[in-house]
């Protein structure tokens, strides 16, 4: 769906699909339809694990499968507008709030937050990001600021067992 979205407003972007090895065997069917919507699969290799540590794997590590600006959508956001305006609007990364809230309050889940004090990490909320939507341009503070992400997603996930990405996004963003 957000693929298609993409593709019905923005018919001429290159929209890439990265996607884990077992879910690529597990949607074969699909892939025909999937390929006649986008640019490109590619199929990337990860450690074992469940489905969302395979998705996470690869989405705090992006800068290493693709080398161009960015704008990542995880698969349930509709595109309705253009999107011609983030080249210019962002100079590194750029995030939306987690809910769309204004209110620091109002942007954390009290899972994220129990992950966050599990892990120790400090907390000085002022903006907590949404993982299912940004857009980066390759920079070297872009690379280092993935590195650092997948990091914490990897000591998280080691101490946790959950694999939520948004904890250590957020962390990662609070670490320059």
């Amino acid at each position: 769906a957000s693929c298609l979205s993409v593709r019905i407003t923005h018919p001429s972007i290159k929209i890439i699909v990265l996607i884990d090895e077992t879910s690529h065997k597990n949607i074969d069917s699909e892939i025909q339809i999937l390929s006649e919507i986008c640019n490109q699969i590619m199929v990337i290799s990860t450690p074992e694990g469940n489905a969302l540590f395979r998705n996470r794997w690869i989405k705090t590590q992006i800068p290493k499968y693709i080398s161009a600006s960015v704008l990542f959508l995880d698969s349930d956001i509709l595109v309705r507008d253009t999107l011609y305006e983030l080249p210019t609007l962002v100079s590194n990364i750029g995030a939306v709030t987690n809910h769309n809230a204004e209110s620091p309050g109002m942007q954390l889940w009290e899972d994220d937050l129990n992950e966050i004090r599990i892990m120790n990490w400090h907390i000085d909320l002022e903006f907590y990001p949404n993982g299912g939507m940004f857009f980066f341009h390759q920079t070297p503070e872009v690379n280092e600021f993935f590195i650092r992400w997948h990091k914490y997603w990897i000591e998280n996930y080691n101490k946790t067992g959950r694999g939520r990405d948004q904890p250590s996004l957020y962390f990662a963003n609070h670490q320059d």
